[in-house]
């Protein structure tokens, strides 16, 4: 079965068929797919040094970071638990990668550029954490 469907431009209209075709769709489906899918995953963002961002620990975190000027900072990433004490506080509790490139004891030191974003993913490594946190302070 075909319909037709009228096509119109800023002067004029022209007439074409569209088919009923079983894979339009499944064409739609894919197209809202990948249209709902970037915004399910925007990334947190710190816009500010001395600023912090938290979630569930059950999967990585991504947050971005825009530097707002120039300066030598800080990145961490800790997860947090319920019934945490000091001795635990002193422990590295997650993973940090900046830009890809893994930070050692979840703690980066660099100099950030005004304007640049830079991209921190956590993970948690403690079992029954309730929260991961990313940071972004002065060293």
């Amino acid at each position: 079965m075909a319909s037709n469907v009228q096509i119109c431009g800023t002067r004029s209209c022209s007439s074409s068929v569209m088919e009923n075709d079983p894979r339009s769709g499944l064409w739609m489906m894919v197209l809202g797919a990948v249209l709902f899918s970037g915004s399910a995953q925007a990334a947190d963002k710190i816009e500010a040094v001395g600023g912090a961002k938290c979630a569930s620990p059950a999967t990585p975190y991504t947050v971005e970071f825009l530097a707002p000027d120039d300066a030598q900072v800080e990145v961490e990433a800790r997860a947090k638990a319920a019934d945490e004490t000091p001795a635990d506080r002193a422990q590295a509790t997650a993973t940090l990668s900046l830009d890809g490139k893994p930070c050692p004891s979840a703690r980066c030191v660099f100099h950030a550029m005004k304007g640049n974003t830079y991209r921190l993913v956590a993970e948690s490594s403690k079992p029954g954490a309730r929260e991961l946190c990313v940071s972004v302070s002065r060293p």
